[in-house]
Order: C-alpha cells, then structure tokens, then sequence
C-alpha cells in the first residue's frame, strides 16, 4: 500500500495543475470580457479644455471665458477611457491674434462650436451634445470706468447686536467692456448675505457681481464690518403738539413722555432727548371724539432701534385764544 505521504503529495500536484488550468482560463475568458467591453459604444460626458492664447498688447478679454466646456460624446470604451485618462486631454485653443477691433466679440455658435470641439477629438467619436453651445468672447483695447462699489445685500447682526460699521475696499473699481454698456454703468455691486450672526469684527473678500459684458479690476474686494452690542436707554422727551389753528393750542397730560429705545454701546452716552421728537396731533382729536389723544415718535437717530414710548396716549385738552 501507498503511504499516506505519498498519496498527499499527488493530490498536491494535482490541486496545483487544476488551479493553474482554472487561472488561465479565468485570465483568458478577462481578456476577451475587458476586449468585447471596450469595444462596445458608449455615452460619455468628457471635458474639452478651452485655451485663449496669443492675446495682442491692449486687448482685454471682458468676460469670463469658461475654463472648459462638457461635451457628451459616443464611442467605443477604448476611445472614450483615454479622453479621461490619456495623458493628452482634448483642449480647444482660441487665437487671439484676431483681437484687432476696438471692442469687439468672439463667438462659436451650434455647428461652429461643435466643428471646433470635434477637431479635438478622434475621428470616431460622435458629438452628442455641448454645455455651453455657445462660446462668446468679449474684448476691447482698454476701454473702462471707475464706478463706486456698493453693497446689494447687507450682512446681518446677531441677536443683541447692531453693525456700526460695514465698508468695503476699494471704494472704486475699474470695470472694462462695451462702450453702450460702460455708458449705463453707475456702479458695480457685491453681496454679503451670506455672512450672518456678525457679533465681532469681521473681515473677508467678496468677488464683485460682475455683468456678463464687463470686467472688474480687482475682482474682489474686502468687506469690513463692525458690531455692538446693543443696550437700553431711556430718556424723557417733551410732547410737541402740530397741526393747531392759529390761536389754538392743544396741551397734553403728561407733557413729557418716557422713550425707551436700543442703541450701541457707544453710542450709549450720546443719545438724548434732543434726538427725538414725540408729537401729538391736534387734526386726530379736533373733533372731540377721542378721550385721549394718540403720540407717536416723528423724528429719531438713524441708529436707534427698537424705540417704544412708555405711553403712547395722553389726555389732553384745547384752549382757544381769548379774542
């Protein structure tokens, strides 16, 4: 008999002979998987890289060129895994030796644009779609404005505070493009609503809204901001009444009302009686229909908030001149 040694080692060699056998055709039966694969024809979206070169002295491109454009393409799988990990990506170069008007457009439009993509592209690869299907380009030799930046949409405090400061810098910027668009240009904005909750002092860079004709030199400016806290304060202001008849008056009771109103911190010590106006209106209670005689605050500091009066009726009464 066969030792058991002996007949473990041939079942070894045949384990390693089967396995071998099984490897190879595993490896074979890929090959022809990954061959049918890449042949098969296939939707892909790639990107077409977009190059401006050889921009002539004095001429500014006033828009922005989009870096690249998506393009849909259909081809076999081969094809379309080099347009996305070949070494050379599909670039489509615009020649700006032709910049030579004053102001002026460049523009690639439907089948223009898709004659200029696919010349980038294998000879077997079909267009399906471009985004953008339009490529403009906008230039002129310099033409430009300094216009004012101002703020669209404000930054918000935070609860109990107050901003005392916004600014931004530079106060002005150049703004380049079309001569019948530089014409109607006041001013180019920025917008802070998204910086919210401010409760400190607060800088950033915000990117003007550029218009899609223009260019803003510099493209960012830096937003500035300042809060505080908000306090209480009251003050006592004398009722002022309005609308009398010559040689009518109209008296209140009490003649002075409590304000109470939240400012700044420092702006606390600052604020006074002086600063408002509470008035009593003789045309709302001419008739003698009101028991009391209705007072509202007309006049107050642009940064005072929130201002309430303690008494917002008063009694009153009417005198007349005597003749």
């Amino acid at each position: 008999m066969r030792s058991l040694k002996s007949i473990a080692q041939q079942m070894k060699k045949m384990w390693n002979r089967q396995t071998l056998v099984f490897l190879f055709f595993l490896v074979l039966s890929s090959a022809f998987w990954l061959l049918q694969t890449f042949n098969e024809v296939y939707e892909q979206e790639i990107e077409v890289e977009i190059e401006v070169k050889d921009v002539p002295q004095g001429v500014v491109l006033t828009n922005e060129v989009p870096g690249s454009i998506k393009a849909v393409v259909r081809d076999r799988g081969v094809v379309l895994l080099g347009y996305k990990y070949g070494e050379k990506q599909p670039r489509l170069v615009v020649d700006a030796t032709g910049f030579t008007r004053s102001e002026g457009r460049f523009r690639l439009a439907g089948s223009e644009l898709v004659r200029a993509v696919r010349q980038q592209l294998s000879a077997s690869t079909e267009i399906v779609s471009l985004r953008p299907d339009t490529l403009n380009i906008y230039y002129n030799r310099g033409r430009h404005k300094t216009v004012p930046v101002k703020i669209a949409s404000a930054p918000t405090p935070a609860n109990g505070f107050m901003l005392s400061s916004v600014k931004v810098s530079p106060a002005e910027v150049t703004v380049y493009g079309p001569s019948a668009y530089l014409d109607t240009l006041h001013a180019i904005f920025v917008s802070a609503s998204d910086v919210r909750n401010v409760n400190a002092a607060t800088e950033m860079k915000l990117k003007t809204l550029n218009p899609y004709f223009g260019k803003t030199e510099p493209a960012e400016v830096k937003l500035s901001v300042e809060a505080e806290r908000l306090v209480e304060k009251r003050v006592s202001v004398p009722v002022t009444s309005v609308n009398c008849p010559e040689g009518v008056s109209l008296r209140t009771f009490p003649t002075a009302v409590e304000l109470v109103v939240l400012v700044g911190m420092s702006r606390y010590a600052k604020i006074s009686a002086d600063d408002f106006t509470i008035e009593a209106d003789y045309l709302q209670v001419a008739d003698g229909q009101l028991a009391e005689c209705p007072l509202r605050v007309s006049r107050q500091p642009a940064d005072a908030q929130h201002v309430r009066l303690t008494v917002d009726h008063a009694e009153y009464v009417i005198e007349k001149a005597k003749p």
